[in-house]
Formats: structure tokens, sequence, C-alpha cells
């Protein structure tokens, strides 16, 4: 989870920041916007994209892991909350976060709808209108759209309704509604919170540009400027004034740049680096969604024998074989709290070996998971399934620097 929030956090920030210097200052709003929507999803999805890796077979010495022995009794060192890929300390705090976000943004849109919902409209075309004479800051949400009256002119209403009018056609909710949702699930990274912020300027800009093109401009630069107080509700309705109106209107006064769509290629090689630093590596022989999903679900804990192992490999090969972070003990201990008795095995009273080799490469990641010898019953799948879940490992060494190495680890279930 650390390393996917980093790789998040890092992303959106890198593609914040070209926005910022890029189309955040030209008129390409439909751009602008597609933008923001699709780098924060690309943010948030990236780090779990996993990238097939060629088989490193050639030249690389095989160091072998002694046996494992698993047994179907619970081990006294059984622990929850220190599975290798289960409940932490970390993971806890993040679901709450995601927990109290998802209940804020809920709480904000039930505020908005009851308050609509109390409401009668007046239907024009494709919107719900709602007139009010007090002073409330007007603002649509979908397809309802609510002004507060009291000191505006006729040629004012006009202009504020052909405003809130290109929100409602341009479907800047929805826009708003899924970002915020992206929000909560990164709650932790400011960069998203300034993507949303960006995305409800681009609105507003957006719907400033159509407004002007058929009324006077100095009258609705004067009518923003009287909006710049007001009563609101919410921050996922698109308010009228919602952004700086300073930098409403001078993006009004802006022309638009004849090449300025193709500042979105700035964001090219930074998505194409980090797809190449932050993606997963992946495997040439895996086990299935379905597979881990069945082995993660065991409840029994093994016994293992101590896991020694052989940290002389081929010296014409490698100077140094990898090392699991924290040495033989931390392995052990990985190995101990980790691996289950396949539930099918001990039903049908399956015993053996299961081989399985892979490779550390040079940035100590494991991939090239594969069975080399199988037993069956679940038990190749909860092998490969612990092996993949292993943290990063200390590369091997060869000629003083960082390369790739395999190794094969036999594992045995034995039923007690």
């Amino acid at each position: 989870m650390i390393r996917w929030a980093f790789f998040s956090t890092l992303a959106i920030g890198l593609f914040w920041l070209v926005y910022r210097l890029t189309l955040g200052r030209d008129r390409w709003f439909q751009l602008s916007r597609v933008y923001i929507v699709s780098t924060l999803v690309f943010g948030l999805v990236f780090p779990l994209v996993r990238i097939p890796v060629a088989s490193l077979t050639g030249g690389m010495s095989l160091t072998v892991l002694d046996e494992v022995v698993v047994g179907s009794s619970i081990a006294a060192t059984s622990s929850v909350v220190s599975q290798g890929d289960g409940f932490s300390l970390l993971s806890v705090v993040y679901l709450l976060g995601v927990v109290v976000s998802m209940a804020l943004l809920l709480f904000s849109l039930g505020r908005v709808v009851l308050h609509l919902h109390k409401m009668s409209y007046e239907q024009r075309g494709n919107l719900k209108l709602t007139l009010l004479d007090d002073n409330t800051s007007p603002f649509s949400f979908f397809n309802r759209v609510l002004i507060g009256r009291k000191t505006m002119s006729e040629d004012e209403l006009r202009s504020v309704l052909a405003h809130e009018s290109e929100h409602v056609r341009l479907r800047h909710s929805l826009d708003v509604l899924a970002v915020r949702f992206i929000c909560c699930i990164v709650w932790f990274n400011p960069f998203a919170w300034l993507m949303l912020r960006e995305l409800k300027a681009v609105h507003e800009y957006q719907a400033d540009a159509a407004t002007i093109d058929n009324v006077d401009r100095k009258n609705y630069f004067r009518l923003l400027f009287r909006q710049a107080t007001g009563v609101g509700y919410g921050h996922i309705t698109n308010k009228f004034n919602n952004i700086n109106i300073k930098k409403r209107i001078i993006m009004m006064k802006k022309q638009k740049t004849r090449y300025g769509a193709w500042k979105v290629l700035a964001a090219l090689p930074v998505a194409a680096l980090l797809m190449v630093v932050g993606c997963k590596p992946g495997e040439e022989a895996a086990a299935t969604d379905d597979q881990e999903v069945a082995a993660v679900g065991a409840t029994e804990q093994p016994s293992i024998e101590p896991v020694v192992y052989d940290s002389k490999p081929d010296p014409s090969v490698l100077d140094e074989a990898p090392e699991f972070p924290g040495g033989t003990e931390s392995l052990r201990n990985y190995l101990v709290k980790n691996l289950r008795y396949p539930e099918k095995a001990k039903k049908e009273g399956i015993e053996g070996r299961v081989v399985v080799r892979f490779t550390v490469t040079e940035d100590g990641s494991i991939v090239n998971v594969e069975v080399s010898q199988s037993l069956g019953g679940g038990c190749d799948e909860e092998a490969v399934r612990v092996v993949k879940a292993m943290p990063y490992w200390k590369p091997a060494i060869k000629d003083g620097k960082p390369a790739a190495g395999q190794y094969a680890l036999p594992i045995t279930f034995k039923l007690k």
C-alpha cells in the first residue's frame, strides 16, 4: 500500500505541475477538463498495473533455498495484524481516512439534495429553475439551478441563467462528483485536491466563455464582483462565485492560442517515465485472481521448519546472492506468518512438494514466479501467492553492480 500511495501521489503531483505550466494558462477548457480527470484516474491505477517481464534465466546462477515444511496445525506465533499483505496499522489509518472522506462527501451530497428537494421548480428546457427573493449565491447541481435574484436586474438574471445553463449542458456536476470520489480514495494526496480545485475553475471559465458571447461584457464583469459574496450550499455544486473573480476576468480577456492544444503532449513523457519506474513488474506464470483469492481466504497457520538459504552462489556468476530484507531469520518469519495449508488439499489428503522458481531483479523486485514442480489441491497457488507477495529483496551483486539472480524455493505440504 505504501508503494501505491507514494507513486500515486508522485504521479498526480507531476501532472498537476505540468497542468499549471501548460494548459492551466490557456483557454483550451474542454481539453483541460479531459486532462484533469484522465490524469487523476491514471495516477490512481497505474501503480497497480503489472508489466510482463521476459525470462531472465540466461547466465544467472540458481540459489536453492532449504526446504520449507508446511503442516496443518496452527503455529503459536500466529499474528493476523502482521501478515505480509494483511491488515496493518497503516491500512487501518488509510481505510479510516477513506471512510471519513466518503462520509463528508455523502453529507455534502445529502445536504444539497435535501435542500433542493424542498424547492419548487420552473421547467425551462432541460433544466429546472428556482428563483429566490434573497441573496443566495446562484448555483447548479446536475439539471437544477437555484438563483437568489433579490438585487438582480432582468439583464443580470439572464446572464446568470445563461452561465448556469452551461454548467447543466456540459454536465459539470458529473465531473465534480467523479473527482471528489477519487479524492476520497487518495484523501492523503494534496495534489488530488488541488486538481479538484483546478477542475472547478475550468468549469467556471468554460461557462463564462459561453456566456460573454451573448451579453455585455462590462455588465457581466460588474455582476461577478457584486456576486462575490453570498450564501452557498456545499462544495459539490457549481457556484456562480466559486472561483476567484479576478482570475475569471483575466481568463475571459485572454485569446485562445493557436497551438495551445499541443501543450497536453508535455504530459506524455511524464506518463512514460511513471510507467517505467512505477508499474509493478509482472510474471510469465502466475496464479489467477480467483486462485489467489482462494489462497488468501485460508485460515489455518502452518508449522514451518527453519529456512536457511545458500548464500554462496557460483562466484563466476554472482559476487553476492540476493537477500531477503533482514536476512534469513526475517525470511523465516515471513513464511511462518503467511503460508497456509490449503483447505482443498487438507480435505483431499494431498501431501507433497511444490518447487517455486523466481527471479530477483536488479531493483530487488520479484518477477517470473513459476511452479517448476507441481502438487495440486491449491498448494501451487498458495506457494505462488506467498512468493509474489514478498517485499523487495536486496539484489544480487555482480562485478560490483546490482544484478538479477534466481532462487528455487521447495515447499513440502505435510499433514500431521
